[in-house]
């Protein structure tokens, strides 16, 4: 089973994640995290920490893909990301506006997307209730305004798919975690 934690850039998805599967680990679950292929990419390739293109976008995706499916020997797997937040935020890009190619492209991204939905046995979302705060490391690009349009964005993707979530709304970790816990605590598998 796959469990996706998404949000905006600085909601606190990565903590969340690492704190949710390590207590799966701890209550004796065979769990494991996929860390956000995006920073990696980023780290890697691209200085300063900004996606200009398209390809960039497709790349990212595709090794979050590639992350996801490599830990599926696993009985439960924790997303800190997922293929439908960076189609999502392809579109708060608007790269479809640069070209038809794009457009092209960004319609095989949503075929794509919508084929890996279903593999999502629970998404959990993490609205921008964090107290906004610019990491000169992970975020350069992106200010409180970007967060809220791509919150915006991942909202409407909800909509527009209908897409269930179960909202966690905690700022504190220890309850972020007890919510995620909850929230998730009708698919796990008995030990």
């Amino acid at each position: 089973m796959k469990i996706t934690i998404v949000g905006a850039p600085c909601t606190g998805k990565t903590i969340l994640t690492r704190a949710l599967t390590n207590e799966l680990c701890l209550r004796g679950y065979n769990a494991d995290m996929v860390s956000e292929y995006v920073q990696g990419f980023l780290s890697r390739y691209i200085r300063p920490f900004k996606t200009t293109d398209l390809l960039d976008q497709v790349m990212i995706f595709r090794g979050q893909q590639e992350r996801e499916n490599d830990l599926s020997h696993k009985d439960i797997v924790v997303c800190d990301s997922s293929t439908f937040l960076i189609y999502t935020y392809t579109l708060f890009r608007n790269f479809a506006a640069e070209s038809e190619r794009n457009r092209m492209v960004i319609k095989e991204m949503r075929r794509d997307t919508l084929r890996d939905l279903p593999s999502y046995t629970r998404v959990l979302y993490l609205p921008p209730v964090v107290p906004y705060r610019k990491n000169s490391y992970r975020w350069t690009t992106v200010s409180e305004n970007d967060r809220k349009g791509l919150d915006e964005k991942l909202r409407a993707f909800f909509t527009l798919e209908n897409v269930l979530f179960s909202e966690i709304t905690a700022t504190d970790i220890e309850e972020r975690l007890n919510q995620s816990m909850e929230a998730i605590s009708d698919i796990l598998p008995a030990l």
